[in-house]
């Protein structure tokens, strides 16, 4: 539960934050599919490479999960990516950062914002050209937010 007023801290995931990343994934999934659910396993190796993306995943040059914390408890959280730009990797996807994926509690808005907000700067930091958010941005099963960002 999120209280108003709280202060928010992003921080890299770590594996402790995975239990509460886990959560805020299957809440998200059992609205679309009741009962279903990703085991922590599943969760920590689609985020260091996910092998059910063999097209792009091998061009990815660099992953940074952030975790939007308030009362140290994971309310919200985004995977970002880093594409090389090397020949083998898609022209559109050169050095490109990607906001891949991102989840929040509904009743998290605050430290959604302030976790969207903090993304931007990661993205910069890698050294990207542009950035390119391909992902979702989800407080509830039905809200989808993708957009490209000007650089």
């Amino acid at each position: 539960m999120v209280q108003d007023g709280s202060t928010v801290s992003i921080e890299p995931l770590q594996e402790t934050h995975l239990f509460r990343v886990q959560l805020l994934i299957n809440m998200h999934l059992s609205t679309v599919a009741p009962g279903w659910g990703l085991p922590e396993t599943v969760i920590a190796k689609c985020l260091s490479r996910n092998p059910y993306q063999e097209t792009t995943d091998p061009w990815v040059r660099e992953r940074v999960t952030l975790c939007a914390l308030q009362k140290q408890r994971v309310v919200a959280a985004a995977h970002l990516l880093r594409y090389g730009d090397g020949p083998e990797v898609n022209p559109y996807y050169q050095n490109v950062g990607d906001l891949a994926c991102s989840l929040a509690w509904p009743n998290a808005g605050e430290a959604a914002a302030t976790l969207l907000v903090r993304c931007s700067s990661p993205v910069r930091c890698l050294g990207s050209h542009s950035r390119v958010c391909l992902g979702r941005w989800g407080t509830g099963p039905s809200i989808c937010w993708c957009t490209v960002l000007s650089t």
